[in-house]
């Protein structure tokens, strides 16, 4: 008889603790959220997360590669004719140049130089980033180069 007491005893026992650890621990109520959302500096929106209702992070925006290129677009309005008559380039510049311009090259390219502020046309280029720079022959040049500046080679720019 104590032993069927006991074994009633340990059933209920059994019973209260499995429905208290499943209401609780295997499978917690939710907790509604407001329907509200954020709006991200990228333009996209996201909502609050249970339990805390605490929003998501915002995704992280990275600027792609292809933000950071200098397309050259020359901007000397000759025709060919006055072009070579003052001693410029007249070609396409670049890889996706549709049409031919005018290039004059510059009286001081290819000097030394640590600053653009030295240079004709205000650049000085490095192609391997040592110093000192280069006067570049072009305003509008394309390739890799960095831009050297108060005696200092840039990151590599690589302009179509």
């Amino acid at each position: 008889m104590v032993f069927l007491l006991i074994g009633v005893l340990i059933g209920v026992l059994a019973t209260l603790s499995f429905s208290f650890l499943q209401k609780n621990y295997l499978f917690p109520r939710s907790v509604p959220c407001t329907l509200d959302a954020k709006i991200c500096p990228d333009g996209s929106s996201i909502n609050r997360i249970p339990p805390t209702c605490e929003f998501a992070s915002c995704p992280i925006s990275i600027p792609s590669p292809t933000s950071l290129v200098i397309t050259p677009t020359p901007v000397e309005t000759l025709t060919q004719q006055e072009c070579l008559a003052k001693g410029g380039v007249w070609q396409k510049w670049g890889l996706g140049a549709k049409l031919e311009s005018c290039q004059i090259p510059a009286n001081d390219a290819d000097k030394s130089c640590y600053d653009g502020s030295e240079c004709d046309l205000g650049n000085c280029i490095s192609y391997d980033d040592k110093l000192p720079g280069r006067c570049a022959m072009y305003k509008y040049m394309s390739g890799c180069y960095s831009i050297v500046t108060n005696r200092q080679a840039g990151p590599a720019l690589c302009v179509d």
